[in-house]
């Protein structure tokens, strides 16, 4: 009885990593053949280039960060089992708790980290450096029309225009700003926070785009 039920553990753990490991596999696939589009040095299509670059990052670590964490919560009687074997048979004595505890929540970050942000974190670097650059662009042209004033229907078209791109452009770099707050809570710490769950961002998210420069070189995360 205990051989099976420790084969069938075994199993549920190694079938997870797999489906784990392809979905990081089909997003890494995806940004590759965004990377791999030739601009021509031609700054709109570069542009487009790594605006989708950062959209689908986004998009699918939205999904996948929600995903473990309701897998990390529904499995926390298997992640104790696993830490129970491991003091056991592995942990110092001397050590009375083990920052290096196992859970599925950790175990999916390093397996997100090592397949997909390592691989492509020059490219989401350099796309969100142009988002933020492209994000102040849009504020000068706001504030050049309304320098200029006037209340003609093209005059107003164009506000609308510009203040649409903004806050699309402003929503993109929020949520490019919250995959690297998930992942500076880094899978050595993650464990320690409540509920197995990642950080709930306070105060206006709107007003820390103010934060960023166009100008600036390091973006705030140490991979």
């Amino acid at each position: 009885m205990e051989d099976h039920a420790t084969a069938l553990f075994i199993h549920i753990l190694t079938g997870l990593g797999r489906i784990l490991s392809e979905y990081c596999d089909f997003v890494m696939q995806i940004i590759t053949e965004k990377k791999n589009i030739e601009t021509m040095n031609n700054e709109k299509i570069s542009r487009e280039k790594y605006h989708a670059i950062l959209s689908i990052y986004t998009h699918f670590w939205k999904q996948y960060s929600t995903a473990i964490v309701k897998i990390d919560q529904n499995f926390i009687q298997m992640n104790e089992n696993v830490n129970q074997i491991y003091s056991q048979v592995e942990r110092d004595n001397d050590i009375d708790e083990d920052p290096q505890m196992f859970s599925i929540l950790r175990w999916a970050m390093i397996i997100w980290h090592k397949k997909v942000f390592k691989k492509c974190f020059k490219s989401f670097e350099k796309a969100l450096k142009l988002q933020v650059q492209n994000y102040f662009k849009i504020l000068d042209k706001q504030m050049e029309q309304r320098a200029i004033g006037g209340q003609t229907n093209g005059h107003e078209a164009s506000q609308k225009r510009y203040e649409i791109e903004k806050n699309e452009s402003e929503a993109l770099i929020i949520k490019a700003r919250d995959c690297l707050i998930d992942l500076s809570i880094n899978f050595n710490t993650v464990n320690f926070l409540e509920n197995s769950s990642f950080v709930d961002l306070t105060g206006d998210q709107n007003d820390d785009i103010d934060e960023f420069s166009p100008d600036q070189k390091n973006l705030p995360f140490d991979p």
